[in-house]
């Protein structure tokens, strides 16, 4: 753990490679879960589309589209923890700066597999306008927050260190 101030590099590669890992995954994601959704429900027995439903050049444009509309947050929120990840102004050690942001990205994917589960299951596109995820995201970096707090605290630092 260093001390408050400029960030270490393995800070900035951290910050580099969840925003290269969301802005590719978080748009392919909701494939793969919808993949497994329509295996889900075949194996179960109950009625599903085809898979050249999905595979219409006409659609799958569409659906891409679609995919990176409801993937934004999502891109935003890394973008925003890269930042955080890198920002020597913010009076945060190493170990703080990973608390504000981890949180987030473990609540908001789980958020999203479930969010992306739930508009295959039943299938009604028009819920991947209503990014549930994003309550994740911010749930875990209030959760982070609230640790740092804490940890500063119980070691007697309530204020951060410009």
């Amino acid at each position: 753990m260093d001390t408050q101030g400029e960030p270490s590099q393995r800070q900035l590669t951290l910050g580099a490679r969840l925003f290269v890992a969301t802005l590719i995954g978080a748009p392919l994601l909701p494939w793969v879960v919808g993949a497994v959704a329509k295996l889900y429900l075949q194996s179960a027995g109950k009625p599903t589309l085809p898979w050249s439903y999905f595979l219409e050049p006409s659609k799958l444009i569409g659906d891409l589209v679609l995919s990176g509309a409801f993937a934004l947050p999502f891109i935003l929120y890394a973008a925003a923890a890269w930042w955080i990840l890198a920002a020597p102004h913010l009076g945060l050690d190493d170990d703080e700066r990973r608390w504000l942001v981890i949180p987030g990205f473990a609540l908001g994917v789980v958020a999203y597999i479930w969010n992306s589960w739930i508009v295959f299951l039943v299938y009604e596109p028009l819920l991947f306008f209503v990014p549930y995820y994003a309550a994740g995201i911010a749930l875990g970096f209030v959760l982070g927050g609230v640790v740092i707090i804490a940890r500063r605290i119980g070691h007697g630092r309530t204020a951060p260190h410009a």
